[in-house]
């Protein structure tokens, strides 16, 4: 989480201790899900966080993260079962648990040795920037959060998500602008 913004632990504490009920689950079911006692301790808080933030915006986390087993090389991965858009291929059976993650855009693995989840991250995030790709539907919401309040992009500007005909587009989620009034309104009271 190191070269993530600090802010990312503030997001992550009022994520845990606001929103249990919103994610329903009780706190207690909550707590053993993010602090698995058999995972290992260098498990990054922000790991955690994006996975209830994905659970927050009711999205798949399969749809950001594509499992693969712990020892498959790069040139191993079925490339066919793998979305367009970027994503995150996880070496192991929970995202939570990997140590080795590859990325993969276009269908393509373009780097198949990550060691730090951060890192995966990032890389997965600047190429939808830098190649100019439009967020998938299933994942607009989280993407878009990460997008405004974490990475401090386009704050204020319009959305990368996929125009949809039959909708409104909209600049932000509604959930994803409710996320943000609390998140804001627990920082200003601390």
């Amino acid at each position: 989480m190191s070269c993530l913004p600090p802010s990312s632990a503030v997001i992550y504490r009022v994520t845990v201790s606001n929103f249990a009920g919103t994610l329903s689950m009780s706190a207690s079911t909550l707590s053993e899900t993010v602090d698995r006692p058999s995972l290992s301790p260098k498990i990054s808080h922000f790991k955690k966080f994006l996975l209830l933030l994905l659970k927050y915006f009711n999205e798949e986390e399969e749809q950001m993260f594509y499992k693969v087993d712990q020892t498959t090389l790069p040139s191993e991965v079925d490339c066919a079962g793998l979305p367009s858009t970027p994503c995150i291929v996880v070496c192991g059976n929970s995202t939570l648990a990997a140590e080795n993650f590859m990325l993969s855009v276009d269908q393509t693995i373009v780097n198949g040795h990550i060691r730090i989840f951060s890192d995966a991250l990032l890389l997965m995030f600047g190429s939808y920037y830098c190649m100019n790709i439009s967020y998938p539907a299933a994942q607009a919401s989280t993407l878009e959060f990460l997008q405004r309040c974490l990475f401090k992009i386009n704050t204020d500007k319009g959305s990368k998500v996929e125009r949809n005909a039959t909708k409104k587009q909209l600049a932000v989620s509604p959930k994803g602008l409710t996320l943000i009034t609390k998140i804001a309104d627990y920082e200003w009271r601390e």
